[in-house]
């Protein structure tokens, strides 16, 4: 029997107190059925029909602990090539302000390398600040170790988090006064700096759908992170995260529109694991590592409900004045982690056998020789890079051809009939 037809029989009973709160209670389960059944319906993952030839401008990652990565040229490695693998083309550097307020000459010399490793491999290079002072303190080390305007920093991005309750909105009391005090007019003069140094001047918004402040953080920025902190891209009653607190984008939207212009936003994502980590290490099907980590701003616009749909529909004129960049994801040490967890490779056993094994040259270029103990036969061998992509190698006797692999660092697999090995190799 269906709750509805249950809830029809049981009005023929005599009315009691504890009917009717039976009665009450069958009543809110109807009520909520429908948006279980849609809650449920979210776990499955559905797949996103991706327009062909779209793409996003702007692939963005925060980077953490940038004092630890600059002091290790294998480090650094490792970063680019994740950002390579993962179609990353803009960093936003975490710590940078005590790297460049310490003593060292190294630790300044160590973070041009980053920034300049970085531009040669393609990518933009931004700082945090939390403050005018540190936005200062990142110009003036550009100055103090003279550096061109196209060899530095390419821009700051302003980190207050006014609309936070949990720290008395930053200690101002309320929203509208950290805002107004503190964060627009910080803002402003960060706005300024850059405009001087020909610096892209970036920020970013959580709670707040506050038309007229949301005006004021579009003014003095050129491009604006939306954060979106949800365990997949489809946590959400409509199966699509674009509805999670949408009235941000209807106070952008709106703020453009009085001002007859386009208002730049990135899509912002956190891979820690409260967040989007376990959904991207189980994610299912034939998906390559860099289409996951874009797959939730492929779904928030292309997916049902999401801004491809609800755009020109009505109640949604405000995203004729929203031009999305690209997305963004929060952070490199959890979105490196995540993409380690999710290597599947069908049958392959990944737990590794403490028997030694060896294997050279190391750095390699075009093969490495493996000696395996107890006369061992190799079966498999492959290589996977930092982003979980891996390569299946030839096998010449115990001889494995390397030719047409990229240089890079790889974790390399090599499966016998008995156990398994791991190593790490560089590949010049």
């Amino acid at each position: 029997m269906q709750f509805n037809e249950l809830l029809i029989s049981f009005q023929s009973f005599k009315p009691t107190p504890m009917k009717n709160t039976i009665y009450l209670l069958l009543s809110f389960w109807i009520a909520l059925a429908p948006l279980a059944e849609t809650m449920a319906q979210c776990t499955s993952y559905p797949s996103v029909t991706i327009p062909t030839g779209f793409s996003f401008d702007l692939r963005t990652m925060f980077v953490d602990k940038t004092d630890d990565i600059i002091a290790s040229a294998a480090d650094v490695d490792t970063l680019l090539d994740f950002c390579d693998s993962t179609d990353i083309n803009h960093i936003i550097l975490y710590n940078v302000h005590s790297i460049i307020s310490s003593s060292s000459t190294s630790d300044d010399d160590d973070l041009y390398d980053l920034i300049s490793q970085a531009h040669q491999a393609g990518l933009t290079v931004s700082s945090v600040v939390s403050s005018t002072a540190k936005a200062h303190d990142v110009v003036n080390w550009h100055d103090t170790m003279g550096l061109a305007a196209d060899s530095g920093f390419d821009g700051l991005l302003y980190e207050f988090e006014y609309w936070v309750s949990t720290t008395n909105f930053e200690g101002w009391g309320s929203k509208a006064q950290a805002f107004s005090q503190e964060f627009e007019p910080s803002l402003i003069e960060i706005d300024s700096i850059c405009n001087a140094r020909s610096m892209t001047c970036e920020s970013y918004i959580g709670n707040d759908n506050d038309t007229s402040r949301l005006a004021s953080i579009y003014l003095n920025s050129d491009r604006i992170y939306v954060h979106y902190y949800r365990d997949s891209p489809y946590d959400h009653s409509s199966c699509n995260i674009f509805n999670f607190k949408s009235t941000r984008l209807n106070g952008l939207g709106d703020a453009g529109e009085s001002r007859n212009v386009n208002v730049p936003i990135l899509l912002l994502y956190n891979s820690r694991s409260s967040y989007m980590k376990g959904w991207m290490e189980n994610h299912t099907g034939s998906l390559s590592w860099s289409e996951i980590a874009a797959e939730p701003a492929m779904a928030w616009m292309h997916h049902t409900d999401g801004y491809e749909d609800n755009k020109g529909q009505s109640g949604y004129d405000y995203l004729d004045h929203i031009d999305v960049k690209g997305f963004c994801w929060y952070r490199y040490s959890d979105l490196r982690e995540a993409s380690s967890s999710h290597m599947k490779h069908g049958d392959w056993n990944w737990e590794a056998s403490e028997t030694p094994f060896h294997f050279y040259p190391n750095p390699a270029r075009d093969w490495i020789t493996i000696q395996l103990p107890n006369e061992q036969s190799i079966q498999k061998v492959m290589l996977v890079d930092a982003a979980g992509r891996s390569n299946v190698l030839p096998i010449h006797t115990n001889r494995v051809n390397l030719e047409g692999i990229p240089a890079g660092i790889y974790t390399l697999l090599v499966s016998t009939s008995h156990e398994q090995h791991v190593g790490r190799v560089v590949l010049r």
